[in-house]
């Protein structure tokens, strides 16, 4: 089931979620395991994340793919290799965000010198 999931991403490179897949299946720790170990106290929220992640319908930050790879016993980094989307997704939201911020003040300013004159 894995294989295909993996052989069904049209994506040149693999989806961290596959990369997790493969990967529980290869250590053969469940996501139930992998959800304990990620939150011990309430594993249910861990779970339903981890189903999101394989299932490609959300994409963890970095340091949830750290905490993941370190409670598989991977290295820090292991997953790391999604960072370059993450960034230019990050830079469109700061851009958009600025641009915001930017009118608002424009609009701000425009408002201050009419009260003023």
């Amino acid at each position: 089931m894995v294989a295909a999931t993996v052989a069904s991403r049209t994506n040149h490179r693999p989806h961290f979620g596959d990369k997790l897949a493969l990967e529980l299946e290869r250590q053969q720790v469940s996501r139930h395991d992998l959800a304990r170990r990620l939150s011990p106290g309430e594993p249910e929220n861990a779970r339903r994340l981890i189903r999101k992640w394989i299932k490609g319908q959300h994409s963890p930050v970095r340091s949830s793919r750290v905490l993941v790879a370190e409670a598989l016993g991977l290295e820090p980094g292991h997953f790391d290799d999604e960072d370059e989307e993450e960034d230019a997704e990050m830079l469109d939201l700061l851009v958009a965000l600025v641009s915001q911020i930017e009118r608002r003040v424009v609009a701000a300013a425009d408002r201050r010198l009419r009260d003023v004159a």
